[in-house]
C-alpha cells in the first residue's frame, strides 16, 4: 500500500464540493488539538546549601 502524501490529500480536497468544505475544515481543526498551557513547577527555598548550586553539574562530578 502506497503511503498517503500531502499532494494526494490536496488533490482529493480539490475535488470535493463546496458544501462539504466547511465540515472538513472543522474536522481537520479538531485533529490538530490544542496546546495546553503548562504551569510552572513549584519551587521551594529551603535555605540549604544546594539552593544556589547547579545540581545537574554537581551530579555528574
Amino acid at each position: 500500500m502506497k503511503p498517503v502524501t500531502k499532494e494526494d490529500i490536496k488533490r482529493e480536497v480539490d475535488t470535493l464540493p463546496e458544501t462539504v468544505l466547511n465540515r472538513l475544515y472543522k474536522f481537520i481543526s479538531t485533529l490538530k488539538g490544542r496546546k495546553s498551557k503548562r504551569e510552572p513547577l513549584p519551587t521551594y527555598d529551603f535555605k540549604g546549601r544546594f539552593d544556589q548550586v547547579d545540581i545537574r553539574s554537581k551530579a555528574y562530578e
